[in-house]
């Protein structure tokens, strides 16, 4: 396997989970390359300044590597075109908007997790889709082609990536219980993980939004696809 794509909820976390992962196997391995891919170079950049860095900066000082020049690193362009990566992000992978392609990137960048046949990287892909025809499409033909139930003969799918999908219910920001558990229906009140109490559990909020927006159809083919509970609600259109 290439690694992961994982098709996601709105503010589910992802862009912190791959940023730690980042430090985490830069400063683990020696000599190791880590790349970051966002949907336009200045998203790229603002991942890694605004969570990479700080996460970077906030180790025990026998953890941190060290550095020339500057304690906060800046970024430069560069396309990984021929580099060999160790572990490659690829974030808001569902919102490439045209001319950017994420299936074309993903043919180019996963020969940068390989030599010849040995996969030396891993791939961490998430995201929220856009509507098909912003990007969206591409981002639903590549999830499926990372189905892990249709494999070739080298035991790869498609895309060489193993697809994963969460339904909104279990990662809902506001609807996790003090023991780390999700809340999906209540009829008590239960105390969140931040001490407030949680008074409608996560499906019965979900299902009260769709019944507000349920006049304005893009208000909820958008509401649909930022916090699916199906795969087809995450793939939504007009």
């Amino acid at each position: 396997s290439f690694g992961m794509i994982y098709l996601k909820i709105r503010r589910s976390g992802f862009s912190f989970m791959s940023s730690s992962e980042c430090v985490n196997t830069a400063t683990l391995v020696k000599d190791s390359r880590v790349g970051i891919l966002s949907k336009t170079g200045s998203d790229a950049k603002k991942m890694f300044t605004d969570k990479v860095v700080p996460i970077n900066s906030r180790l025990p000082f026998f953890f941190r590597p060290i550095m020339d020049g500057m304690d906060k690193p800046k970024t430069d362009d560069n396309s990984y075109d021929g580099e060999k990566l160790l572990l490659l992000v690829h974030d808001e992978s569902g919102k490439w908007l045209k001319p950017n392609n994420i299936l074309n990137n993903w043919r180019v960048t996963k020969t940068c997790l390989r030599l010849g046949s040995k996969i030396i990287g891993k791939c961490m892909m998430g995201s929220t889709s856009n509507a098909l025809n912003k990007g969206g499409n591409n981002f639903k033909q590549l999830f499926y082609d990372s189905d892990v139930s249709k494999r070739n003969a080298n035991g790869q799918t498609k895309s060489g990536m193993y697809s994963l999908f969460v339904p909104m219910e279990w990662n809902m920001e506001g609807f996790i219980d003090r023991y780390g558990y999700p809340v999906f229906k209540t009829k008590t009140p239960v105390l969140g993980i931040d001490n407030e109490l949680i008074k409608v559990g996560a499906i019965n909020y979900w299902e009260n939004e769709v019944d507000s927006l349920k006049k304005d159809p893009d208000a909820l083919n958008e509401y649909y696809r930022q916090f699916p509970r199906t795969e087809s609600h995450a793939f939504r259109d007009e």
